[in-house]
């Protein structure tokens, strides 16, 4: 079996900090979720909790296919969606973390820790 310490540390990482951004939501209003705090920004991600959470989870799924399309997988890279509720975004958030474990089930840690930089994995 490989040693897959690096792959399951990045991923517990990961499962922390998506655990912890649901529980910080998880008070916020529907209400509050849509109103404009920065009418001033000219990033249209940053306008509003809706905006910001809008921009992670597409950010997210999109990292991943990055990866997969190294991997000659071709997926698309979903659409950007305003959900409505605070609810709609944590399953958003969970099924990213689903789609993330997935993504790295055949990354082995050697692929994590290299460090020729014309052999690293790179998403942009």
């Amino acid at each position: 079996m490989k040693n897959q310490n690096a792959v399951e540390a990045l991923l517990d990482e990961y499962q922390k900090v998506i655990a912890d951004l649901q529980r910080v939501i998880s008070i916020i209003s529907n209400e509050d979720l849509k109103r404009i705090v920065d009418a001033e920004t000219q990033n249209s991600d940053c306008k509003s909790i809706q905006t910001v959470l809008a921009h992670v989870v597409n950010a997210c799924f999109a990292y991943c296919i990055y990866i997969r399309k190294l991997r000659n997988m071709d997926l698309e890279r979903p659409a950007k969606t305003l959900r409505n509720t605070i609810s709609e975004y944590i399953d958003d958030l969970n099924k990213m973390m689903v789609f993330t474990v997935a993504t790295f089930e055949n990354i082995t840690d050697n692929e994590l820790e290299e460090y020729r930089n014309s052999h690293k994995m790179k998403t942009s």
